[in-house]
Formats: structure tokens, C-alpha cells, sequence
């Protein structure tokens, strides 16, 4: 299991990496290819992906609390059963992602994209949370 905890890995390939259970807590990996990144269980605890490329990404069962996503592409993720708690997501692509059982308790969702194939925890309203449908 890789301990990346803190670490400053701006602008990083990890395109089709297996990193299960990986500890990226407070890392920050802004602008980075994270194209189908093997992430699940992993801890982003208060990690930095703003504009990181995290499409097809799975990141199921993560920790992502308190991480900031900001302009991420996170179309076709898998973010099933993460901790989304206190995460930023503002102006983030999350088109065709699967949110299904994620905790998004306080999560900005402010200007994130969505398609009517992206998948939301039950009872969860996008709309509310200030994300948009786009076609």
C-alpha cells in the first residue's frame, strides 16, 4: 500500500495506475492525469485534484472528505459508497459518474456538471446542491 500522504505531485502522469488503498491524505495532485486510476479505499483526506483528469477513474469507497476537486473531469467515475463529506466539487465534469451511496453531507456541488445517466445517492436532489444538467 503506497504512502503518498502530503506529497507534491503537481501536473504527475498516473493514467491507468492501481493505487487501492493508497494514502494521499493532504497530497495535492492539481493538474494531473489521473485517466482510470485505480483509487478505491483510498484516503484523500483534504487532497488537492483541482483540475486533474480523473475520467473513468474508480474511486469507489475512497476518502475524500474535505478534498478540493475544483474544474476536475470526473466523467465516468466511480465514487460509489466514497466519503464526499466537506469536499469541493465546484465547476466540476461529473457526467455519467456513479455518486450511488456517497456521503455528500456539506459537499459544493456549485456549477458541477451532471448528465441524466449520472447516478446520485438515493433522495439526493443535484438541483438543490446548485449542480447542472447538462445534455
Amino acid at each position: 500500500v503506497a504512502d503518498l500522504s502530503e506529497a507534491r505531485l503537481v501536473e504527475v502522469n498516473m493514467q491507468d495506475a492501481k493505487c487501492v488503498k493508497a494514502n494521499l491524505g493532504g497530497a495535492s495532485l492539481i493538474d494531473s492525469n489521473l485517466f482510470q486510476v485505480d483509487l478505491s479505499r483510498a484516503s484523500l483526506l483534504g487532497a488537492n485534484l483541482s483540475r486533474s483528469r480523473l475520467n473513468g477513474a474508480d474511486l469507489s469507497e475512497s476518502n475524500l472528505s474535505n478534498a478540493t476537486l475544483n474544474d476536475a473531469d470526473l466523467s465516468n467515475a466511480n465514487l460509489s459508497k466514497a466519503d464526499l463529506r466537506g469536499a469541493s466539487f465546484f465547476s466540476t465534469n461529473l457526467s455519467n459518474a456513479n455518486l450511488s451511496g456517497a456521503n455528500l453531507q456539506n459537499t459544493n456541488l456549485n456549477k458541477a456538471r451532471y448528465t441524466a445517466s449520472t447516478v446520485w445517492p438515493d433522495d439526493f436532489d443535484p438541483q438543490a446542491a446548485e449542480a447542472v444538467l447538462v445534455q
